[in-house]
């Protein structure tokens, strides 16, 4: 009998040579010893706790078709509830900052450089920290300038500090 996994699925040829297919379902066990969830695929026959090694039958708290969906569970279930709220509206302030750090449009970077640079056209850190931030587009100002320089933007002038190219 040989096995060939594919899109998450098992498939197996029996002796007549047709096909079975059997889904591999991802469990979110809760354990009734110590009360931490884990995951487990379907066709796992030990479902003892990772954490503290408890046999008692665990509760089934959700099944998932993949693996990531079930860590996520996993990982939420994990909370304690006294924190819950407030680590799901930080999480949730972190993604907006991360889609809002990734928007910049082009047409803005001279203007965003020109505000930070000095009358030399030379600009630090810490002045693009502030107009980026001012911008709405994250505070990795390093990583930033970092860019701008691959891009042929800026000219790095030493550490921390960078010239405006014409």
């Amino acid at each position: 009998m040989s096995a060939v996994v594919k899109d998450r699925d098992v498939c197996s040829k029996d002796m007549s040579g047709e096909d079975e297919d059997f889904t591999v379902e991802w469990k979110v066990l809760l354990c009734a010893d110590c009360d931490k969830a884990y995951g487990r695929s379907s066709r796992a026959r030990d479902l003892s706790c990772p954490h503290c090694g408890g046999s008692t039958e665990p509760r089934l708290l959700s099944r998932h078709l993949n693996p990531e969906d079930a860590q996520n569970a996993i990982s939420h279930a994990n909370v304690p509830q006294e924190i819950r709220l407030e680590l799901a509206k930080k999480m949730g302030d972190s993604r907006k900052r991360e889609k809002r750090s990734k928007r910049i449009r082009v047409d803005d970077l001279p203007a965003l450089l020109q505000a930070a640079a000095n009358e030399s056209g030379e600009l630090d850190a810490d002045s693009l920290r502030i107009q980026m931030a001012i911008a709405g587009i994250g505070d990795d100002a390093e990583t930033f300038a970092e860019d701008a320089a691959i891009a042929g933007v800026l000219l790095n002038i030493g550490p921390g500090r960078w010239r405006i190219l014409d």
